[in-house]
């Protein structure tokens, strides 16, 4: 086996013996003359690796962990370890944008059509009622957009403290 480089964080005892474990049995097929089984598995290992890094330093990150911790980890700067697998964080932050502006449309769709129902009734001798819904359609879309954009900021100040700000 090729024994891992010093200059990474230790590996776990049972991560020693999966790695000993994988190198073997590509020792193994390499010597009886299946190199191409060898390759085959060293990219089915890399599928698993890349799928599991991101999910990984996620995890490290919203935890007790950092971008330091997981650069560490793999042997690379913190900025590495953020560009390399930062995406997932930026994924997040995207479904949550897409999120809030879908409800900020419905809300805004919503009162449009409560609008659109008092125009329909729009009559001289009730203008006044009239104008007097309208206001408070106004107003109660209004409260909710905020009410929706100060929930958004909760979720995004949690982001932050956990997963780091956007492109730190």
């Amino acid at each position: 086996m090729h024994p891992p480089r010093s200059d990474l964080t230790p590996i776990p005892e049972d991560g020693r013996a999966a790695v000993h474990g994988l190198d073997e049995l590509l020792g193994s097929m390499i010597a009886a003359d299946r190199p191409i089984d060898a390759l085959a598995t060293i990219r089915a290992v890399g599928d698993v690796l890349t799928a599991r890094s991101p999910e990984a330093a996620q995890a490290s990150i919203g935890g007790s962990g950092s971008w330091v911790a997981v650069g560490e980890a793999l042997g690379v700067s913190k900025q590495a370890a953020h560009q390399r697998l930062g995406a997932k964080v930026r994924e997040v932050r995207e479904r949550l944008d897409a999120a809030e502006a879908a409800k900020h449309a419905k809300i805004a769709a919503k009162y449009a059509k409560g609008r659109a129902a008092v125009d329909e009734h729009d009559h001289p001798l009730v203008a006044e009622k009239l104008d007097k819904v309208r206001t408070k359609l106004d107003r109660a879309e209004l409260k909710e957009h905020a009410k929706l954009a100060k929930k958004t900021a909760a979720v995004r100040s949690k982001l932050d403290r956990h997963l780091g700000p956007p492109d730190a």
